[in-house]
């Protein structure tokens, strides 16, 4: 597009691209940290990179990106927007509650335009800045969809997050993509129709040799007893229930069990003392491996989540999830399977109860414990991002043909 056209279009300067074929997406999110929501984003990539689409990441806001080892086989180019768009929110007046977006109100809403025009499809994750860019967007021709993970929960575990946001912008978006079949059923019921709905569930956020998985499966059967170990493995966080983990901790001090704590906080909370040290967080497959498999059980007393990643990595290396039933975890775990739910709709001091007396039972019953490993493991390795994608990428060819001749 000629820059004259380009202005009388209300866009800013286009991306410089390198030439070459194949069609165009963008991920929009307004920061990218090394956590399950991004490791979801690179899969996709992955897989959307080995079908011939050419991936970019727009970050608006955040003015850094943290790199994990596949994020140069996930994206061609980065674009970093710094303090772009974080103060345009309206709260007042809002849609139902929720948040709407002023940016495309302010001075650099052309620029950022301008940036994403050139995609064939952009996909917003969580940008609240980028919902008031879509409708522009789907206007000059591109493609639009949303990318949804979890409704969240406030201080008095009212909902809100994201999903409340992308009703008020349903009509700009082409599509939205949900991780699971219960924030499917949640976006339907809450008006968003089903025909825009693609479900892409989730898989483990990174690959893991069969080799190494066999090796951690045989090594787990030839384990001597001994102290149950018990991982916790994710961000230092409210919503993470660190403050539950604690408490479950110093109830069985002094038990046979081996703790391993290994995070750090992220959103900047006070944080939760913890009765044992905690190591820095894995970042590398090799020492996230590492970890699941040298412990015996997985904890995860989340006040929300959506699926994550981390109980399918876990048990890929038959380490059994122990996780509270939120969101849609029961998506992952089979109670009593390959894995134990614990209630949460009961006094907050049952919930700790309740991680208590799992872990003293698996510590009890060892058989139970490695038959619940072996399902966990079995369910895994029949699941890929390759597969959970499939109906997307036929729907993205539907509508976004490849060019005659272009292959994956």
């Amino acid at each position: 597009m000629a820059a004259g056209a380009a202005a009388l279009a209300g866009l800013g300067p286009l991306l410089p691209l390198r030439p070459g074929g194949g069609r165009r997406i963008g991920f929009l999110l307004p920061l990218f940290s090394f956590a399950g929501l991004e490791k979801v984003v690179l899969s996709q990539a992955q897989v959307l990179r080995a079908h011939g689409w050419r991936c970019f990441l727009f970050v608006l806001g955040a003015g850094r990106a943290e790199r994990g080892p596949d994020f140069a086989a996930a994206f061609e180019g980065v674009v970093l927007l710094e303090g772009l768009g974080e103060q345009a929110v309206e709260w007042r007046g809002g849609y139902f509650g929720a948040g709407v977006s002023r940016f495309d109100r302010e001075a650099e809403s052309p620029a950022v335009l301008g940036l994403l025009a050139g995609m064939d499809v952009v996909v917003n994750v969580h940008s609240l800045a980028g919902q008031g860019l879509m409708a522009s967007l789907r206007r000059l021709g591109t493609r639009t969809y949303g990318g949804l993970h979890l409704i969240e929960h406030g201080p008095w575990g009212e909902p809100q997050g994201t999903p409340h946001i992308q009703l008020a912008y349903e009509h700009a978006y082409d599509g939205v993509l949900v991780i699971s079949r219960k924030l499917r059923d949640w976006c339907q019921a809450a008006g968003i129709p089903g025909e825009k709905l693609h479900l892409i569930p989730n898989a483990p956020g990174h690959r893991t040799p069969p080799a190494r998985v066999a090796a951690a499966l045989r090594a787990r059967r030839l384990r001597p007893a001994g102290p149950l170990r018990v991982l916790y493995l994710g961000r230092l966080d409210a919503q993470k229930g660190i403050d539950r983990l604690a408490a479950m901790i110093g109830r069985m001090a002094g038990e046979d069990i081996a703790w391993r704590v290994a995070g750090r906080a992220v959103l900047g909370e006070a944080e939760v003392a913890l009765p044992v040290p905690v190591e820095p967080p894995a970042l590398s497959p090799e020492a996230l491996d590492a970890l699941y498999a040298d412990a015996d059980v997985l904890v995860l007393p989340s006040r929300f989540e959506g699926v994550p990643l981390v109980v399918l990595e876990a048990q890929r290396l038959g380490c059994v999830p122990v996780a509270t039933d939120v969101g849609a975890v029961s998506e992952a775990i089979a109670d009593g399977v390959d894995g134990v739910l614990i209630r949460t709709d009961v006094p907050e001091e049952a919930v700790v109860d309740g991680f208590v007396a799992a872990l003293r039972g698996l510590a009890a019953d060892r058989a139970r414990l490695r038959a619940m490993a072996e399902a966990g493991a079995a369910r895994i390795a029949a699941m890929g991002w390759e597969e959970a994608m499939a109906e997307f990428l036929g729907h993205l060819d539907a509508v976004c043909p490849p060019a005659a001749g272009a292959g994956p």
